[in-house]
C-alpha cells in the first residue's frame, strides 16, 4: 500500500488536480500540521482558499479551534453547512477531517 507508517500518503503528483480546499482548526493529533496539509494539498495539485464558496470542494477540520473553541462554531464550518443544506448540496462540498483528506489521496493515487 502507498502510504508511510506514519504519516501522509505517497500522493501521485496531480492527483488532487481541480479540486478546492478550506482547512479550518488544528490537524488532529500533534504528528502533522496544518502548514504540512496545505503544503501536501498544493503538492498534489490542490487548491488552497482561506474562504468557503460554492466552488469549494472539500472543507478540511481540525479536532478544535486555535483558541480551543469546538470546530463546528468557526465561520468556514457555518458557511460550509449552509452550502450543504442549501439546494441539496448541489455544489457537492464534502466536510472531511485528517484522516479523510489522506484517504481522498490514496483512492486518488
Amino acid at each position: 500500500e502507498n502510504i508511510h507508517p506514519t504519516g501522509p500518503p505517497v500522493a501521485k503528483p496531480g492527483c488532487l488536480d481541480g479540486l478546492t480546499f478550506v482547512l479550518t482548526g488544528k490537524p488532529e493529533g500533534n504528528d502533522y500540521s496544518r502548514d504540512a496539509a496545505e503544503k501536501l494539498i498544493r503538492n498534489c495539485g490542490g487548491v488552497i482558499r482561506s474562504v468557503i464558496s460554492g466552488r469549494t470542494h472539500y472543507l478540511v477540520i481540525g479536532r478544535s479551534l486555535d483558541d480551543g473553541r469546538p470546530v463546528s462554531s468557526s465561520k468556514k464550518y457555518q458557511s460550509a453547512q449552509e452550502i450543504i443544506n442549501r439546494d441539496n448540496n448541489k455544489s457537492n462540498l464534502q466536510i472531511i477531517t485528517k484522516d479523510g483528506l489522506f484517504s481522498l489521496i490514496r483512492n486518488r493515487s
